[in-house]
């Protein structure tokens, strides 16, 4: 092939695939609007989609008609809005107090050593660990016996709850694709239900969500909860919607920093979540770096409401 035919051949596909993620990504409003949204909708992540339009208009728009223009324009903003949605407008940074809690949640990797979790713990000694599929169940519970004072640990169904103030395992909900583990933990504040989820087998469904909604309602109200884990699904998205009746997600409520957590090298799509009902202030979330692991950290801090 000639170096004009190749030229020719760069000028026609650059634009095509600029216009294809652009569009394609746009589509992932789909997946917001409906709950039978395929999967294929969420393909391209926000941010590729508004990168991908925005070059198309600085770099290709030229010497394109104004419908064409205009189409690239509404795909952007489209795009730009998703993401800006995703990132929230209404977060605010709470005050730490002296009862402030601290959470933190990992979805591992099969190879993770342990030894990797151990100096992030140290450095933000969490009052409360949730470890999701470590490559041995024991060798997650020995954390406990380093200078965090991590001295209570639960472990069921992949999933290892730890914490500083005792707890007892309380009936979690029967989840058609998801892993749950819940755990009434009793903190100097009072009591805080944790309930712990993972889906090692694909996304939550709008029945799990359902689900999580009725045992919530029928969950004693003097007790608030916390649920946190992996979702595999956008926490927007119209499947998890019955959730918001009776949660907030902390990131939506006081989050800072980069809004996905996965995959962990470059994360472009939100898969992890910690949501809480009444009762609880969340002051701070983020999404933090773990090492060799396929997904960033939580880290919620949190405080409870005073007992009346």
């Amino acid at each position: 092939m000639t170096s004009r035919g190749t030229s020719l051949m760069t000028r026609r596909c650059w634009p095509a695939l600029l216009v294809l993620l652009s569009c394609w990504g746009a589509v992932g409003w789909w997946s917001l609007l409906s709950s039978s949204a395929p999967a294929w909708s969420r393909a391209i992540p926000f941010p590729l989609a508004a990168l991908a339009a925005v070059a198309w208009w600085l770099g290709c728009s030229r010497g394109r008609s104004a419908g064409q223009r205009l189409c690239m324009a509404l795909v952007a903003i489209a795009t730009l809005c998703g993401w800006g949605g995703d990132m929230g407008v209404d977060r605010r940074i709470g005050t730490i107090k002296p009862e402030t809690l601290r959470l933190s949640q990992w979805t591992m990797g099969d190879d993770t050593p342990l030894s990797d979790l151990l100096p992030m713990l140290e450095r933000e000694l969490p009052h409360i660990v949730i470890l999701n599929r470590p490559a041995n169940l024991r060798a997650a519970k020995e954390i406990i016996t380093r200078p965090l004072r991590l001295r209570h640990a639960v472990a069921d169904r992949g999933i290892v709850i730890l914490s500083r103030f005792p707890g007892r395992i309380v009936e979690a909900p029967s989840l058609p694709r998801l892993n749950a583990l819940c755990v009434r933990i009793d903190t100097p504040s009072g009591p805080v239900d944790v309930l712990a989820l993972d889906a090692p087998d694909g996304p939550a469904t709008r029945q799990d969500a359902h689900q999580i909604y009725d045992w919530i309602r029928t969950h004693p109200p003097d007790i608030p909860v916390i649920v946190a884990g992996g979702m595999g699904r956008n926490r927007r998205d119209a499947a998890l919607t019955p959730l918001r009746h009776r949660l907030r997600p902390a990131y939506e409520v006081a989050g800072y920093g980069w809004p996905y957590s996965w995959p962990a090298r470059l994360p472009l799509f939100s898969q992890d979540h910690t949501w809480v009902s009444e009762g609880i202030t969340v002051e701070r979330a983020a999404y933090r770096w773990s090492a060799r692991a396929p997904h960033l950290r939580q880290f919620v801090m949190f405080t409870l409401a005073a007992a009346p």
